[in-house]
């Protein structure tokens, strides 16, 4: 009885677990990596590169429907912050196509304020028309601007704003001060890297 017993015990101590080799149920998921990526910036940047073609076509007197309805926008927006535009799509391009996984917002939107930045300061400094802070002057400002004739409805209005607040002279020091902090984070680069790169 003692030797069954014995038995008996060895028997449950040798036992092993069922291998789950056999099943066909897997419990690991795939790798992240192996997921398929959206292409939502690719997109961009195909679009944005679109844009900067038909924006450089324009500044050569290429004319066509589309590339007209875009090109006034752009300068009804910014007025002549629009010779910036083409530099600044393809710049956009450039970063989104070859963004590498790493977050490219906040670099695109300040390359996309350098026009309007180009707009305030060239409607501050070579604007001739007089411009009164009321309802009328925002129409006015598109309309000048689609004619390259004023900042457009974003630089116009900023640069009449803060010419108003800080005067024409603080006004402009702001603007170069924001213009070359979006080219900075644009490029993203910082200050330290500037001054090494002067060194």
């Amino acid at each position: 009885m003692a030797q069954a017993a014995k038995g008996k015990g060895k028997k449950s101590s040798n036992t092993k677990p069922k291998s789950t080799k056999g099943s066909g149920v897997r419990t690991q998921s795939k790798p992240a990596s192996a997921q398929k990526q959206p292409r939502r910036r690719e997109i961009g940047a195909l679009v944005c590169l679109f844009l900067g073609v038909f924006a450089l076509l324009n500044c050569f007197g290429v004319d066509a429907a589309f590339i007209s309805f875009f090109c006034k926008l752009i300068k009804g927006l910014v007025g002549w912050g629009f010779y910036s535009a083409p530099v600044v799509l393809f710049a956009c391009a450039l970063i989104l196509g070859f963004h590498k996984g790493r977050p490219v917002a906040a670099r695109v939107v300040c390359l996309i304020l350098v026009s309007v930045m180009v707009g305030a300061i060239a409607h501050l400094f070579f604007c001739k028309i007089d411009y009164s802070l009321a309802d009328k002057m925002f129409s006015a400002l598109w309309m000048d601007g689609r004619s390259m004739m004023s900042g457009g409805i974003l630089g116009g209005t900023l640069a009449e704003a803060f010419a108003y607040l800080f005067h024409p002279i603080g006004a402009g020091i702001i603007f170069f001060c924001l213009l070359i902090f979006f080219c900075i984070v644009g490029c993203n680069r910082s200050v330290s890297d500037i001054a090494r790169a002067v060194k």
